[in-house]
């Protein structure tokens, strides 16, 4: 399959970016008895990457088992909303960790991000409103490492295009894309969630979850 990535700049810039438009939730699963089970339906959701810092399944060596299943609104101050879908949100442990029990972090489907945050060439990421700027100091988005991770893959990418374009005068070549794929891509294990034995409000959203787009060859190979 041949996908034409357009700019290195501009592709890139796609890939870190938050999201800019808002969204309901295209599933809400009930019946659980402990909050965890929800993590096959809030990976879907927040689209393999944590909601936080955008870091992405791929780049965990032990793959999901990085990633929490967040509650926005802390359970203990709200345990009604403990088994409450619409309060989980998909977050890898480190950013579940500095958000801890903060009550200042909106909902990023409710309240999408990229109208906030921009992630810089070098990997930093620069606030754009003062809820930005909550959001980069209350989650430390700015961290070291993370701005290294986010950094180090943009320049990989950006060297890798480039070269491959210098050589080709293309960026369509099957080892650049399964390189891009291997960091941008979706995880091959997607949930199969019409597997899952609960109710769901929102059975129509199966059908837009990335293991049925698969299935119907409609996923991009890109995220």
């Amino acid at each position: 399959m041949i996908v034409r990535l357009g700019t290195a700049a501009s592709e890139l810039s796609r890939l870190f970016a938050y999201p800019r438009e808002s969204r309901s939730r295209r599933h809400h699963p009930t019946g659980y008895k402990r909050y965890t089970s929800f993590k096959p339906w809030l990976r879907d959701e927040f689209e393999y990457r944590c909601a936080f810092c955008l870091r992405r399944e791929l780049w965990s060596e032990d793959d999901k088992a990085a990633f929490h299943v967040e509650h926005r609104l802390p359970e203990d101050d709200h345990p009604a909303l403990r088994l409450d879908y619409t309060n989980l949100i998909f977050s890898c442990g480190t950013c579940n960790d500095f958000k801890g029990t903060q009550l200042d972090i909106p909902d990023p489907l409710k309240v999408p991000f990229g109208k906030h945050l921009t992630v810089k060439p070098d990997g930093s990421i620069r606030p754009r409103t003062k809820t930005g700027r909550v959001l980069v100091k209350a989650l430390r988005l700015n961290r070291a490492s993370l701005t290294e991770v986010r950094r180090k893959r943009l320049q990989f990418l950006a060297l890798l295009l480039d070269k491959e374009q210098a050589r080709r005068g293309t960026k369509d070549h099957p080892v650049v894309l399964g390189l891009i794929i291997d960091h941008f891509g979706y995880p091959k294990d997607l949930p199969d969630l019409s597997r899952c034995k609960v109710q769901n409000q929102r059975p129509e959203g199966l059908a837009d979850s990335a293991f049925e787009r698969r299935k119907r060859g409609e996923l991009p190979l890109i995220g």
